[in-house]
């Protein structure tokens, strides 16, 4: 979605323009502190970038968890299975069903 887009909706200086795509399902990592004064939120801050060097290894290892607890196949988290997928920046978990030879994200 475009600064533009953003502004026509009345969110203008409010989030950053956003650019989904497969290996990137998030599209941005960026976000500011706002604090609630008992009436309206304010802008406290100015816009912090995640690490994606810190996050994504958490991201990868807490799918890899979840998977394994629910004895399913991961996603993009095998290269295998997704090799267009960017294995360091995607948490995204799937699963085939056993009984439909399918594959459903979570």
């Amino acid at each position: 979605m475009t600064a533009e887009r953003f502004k026509e909706l009345g969110f203008e200086n409010e989030l950053q323009p956003i650019k989904i795509s497969c290996a990137d399902h998030e599209g941005t990592r960026t976000g500011r502190i706002q604090i609630w004064d008992g009436k309206k939120w304010n802008i406290a801050s100015d816009w912090i970038t995640a690490d994606d060097s810190i996050i994504a290894p958490m991201v990868k290892e807490a799918a890899a968890k979840y998977a394994a607890e629910k004895n399913i196949t991961t996603g993009c988290l095998d290269d295998k299975l997704m090799p267009q997928c960017d294995a360091g920046r995607c948490g995204r978990v799937g699963w085939r069903s056993k009984n439909k030879n399918r594959r459903k994200d979570l």
